[in-house]
């Protein structure tokens, strides 16, 4: 089973990813994380910034073999990250999809928290916020969604039902 996890920077996709890992007892779970697969250089630039919101800092060939490793290890794989529906290659391949939502204040409140790369300027926040609407939503075509608000509890019994 292949599950797909989108919703902009700090919704909380990693945090469901492993929740449902620890969650589903009995089967074996791999997590790709998308940060994992961004590029070693060619990276997109806005002003003077690498521009880690940007479709063109991934390697897409290295994730969409991963995936297919993946799927041959585990049970289930989750891939999680910003551009998690993307690819419409990759979409096809979800049997079920998961998208993270939160309010633009929350979003902020938590970007300015995360310190895990430096302080970033506000412009760049901003910046996160807008690429998330120009590359992150979730395309018509997919398929078995779940919408998930990001700034309440998540019910794991609801979505260990939908998968099932």
């Amino acid at each position: 089973m292949l599950i797909g996890i989108g919703g902009v920077s700090r919704a909380g996709k990693t945090t469901l990813a492993i929740k449902l890992k620890n969650r589903l007892k009995g089967k074996t779970i791999g997590i790709l994380n998308q940060d994992d697969f961004v590029k070693k250089n060619g990276l997109p630039v806005i002003k003077g910034h690498i521009d880690w919101e940007h479709p063109d800092s991934l390697n897409w060939e290295d994730l969409r073999s991963a995936i297919k490793k993946s799927k041959k290890i585990y049970d289930i794989t989750i891939v999680e990250g910003l551009f998690a529906f993307h690819d419409k290659k990759i979409n096809s391949w979800y049997d079920h999809s998961f998208f993270v939502h939160i309010q633009k204040e929350l979003f902020f409140k938590r970007k300015l928290k995360d310190l895990r790369w430096g302080r970033e300027p506000d412009w760049f926040i901003l910046h996160i916020w807008k690429s998330y609407f120009k590359y992150g939503q979730l395309p018509l075509d997919i398929r078995n969604v779940l919408w998930i608000e990001g700034d309440i509890p998540t019910d794991l019994n609801q979505i260990i039902k939908f998968i099932s």
